[in-house]
C-alpha cells in the first residue's frame, strides 16, 4: 500500500476531491508514523468517536457518523495548535461543534460549527485578544 503525504491528502480535502476509503487508511498510517508530541515536536493523533475536551498539539480524526461537540482547552498557551479532520466526510450532515471554553475563536465569542464534508482545520492560539485563529 502506497502511503500518501499529509499535504497530499490535505490538498484532496481542500480541492473537493473527497478521499476514498483507502485514503483514510493511508492517512492513519501516515499520521501514526509521525513523531509523538514532545519527541521531535510532532503532533499526537487521536481518533474521536465521542464528545471530548481537546488537548494542545494534537491532530483529531473525527468520526462524523453522528454530530460531535469538541471542547477547546480552557487554559491554552500562545502557539498551541490543534488540528480537526472530518475523517468520515459527513460533517455537512453531522456537524462538529467546537466549544470555545471561554476563549475567543477568530476574535468572536461564538462556538465554531464545522459543516464541510472532509474538512481539515488548524487552530492556533494567538492570545486572549483574538483567541484561536482558524485556518
Amino acid at each position: 500500500m502506497a502511503i500518501i503525504t499529509v499535504e497530499q491528502l490535505k490538498s484532496k480535502f481542500e480541492g473537493g476531491d473527497y478521499p476514498r476509503s483507502t485514503d483514510y487508511i493511508n492517512l492513519i498510517d501516515t499520521l501514526a508514523a509521525l513523531p509523538e508530541a514532545g519527541a521531535g515536536g510532532g503532533l499526537s493523533t487521536v481518533l474521536v468517536s465521542s464528545n471530548i475536551t481537546l488537548s494542545d498539539n494534537t491532530i483529531y480524526l473525527v468520526d462524523t457518523s453522528i454530530a460531535r461537540t469538541l471542547t477547546l482547552p480552557g487554559s491554552p498557551e500562545i502557539s498551541d495548535q490543534i488540528q480537526i479532520i472530518d475523517s468520515i466526510g459527513t460533517a455537512s450532515t453531522y456537524n462538529i461543534t467546537l466549544s470555545r471554553n471561554g476563549n475567543k475563536i477568530n476574535g468572536e465569542t461564538n462556538n465554531l460549527i464545522i459543516d464541510t464534508d472532509g474538512g481539515w482545520y488548524t487552530l492556533l492560539y494567538t492570545g486572549a485578544t483574538y483567541g484561536w485563529k482558524v485556518g
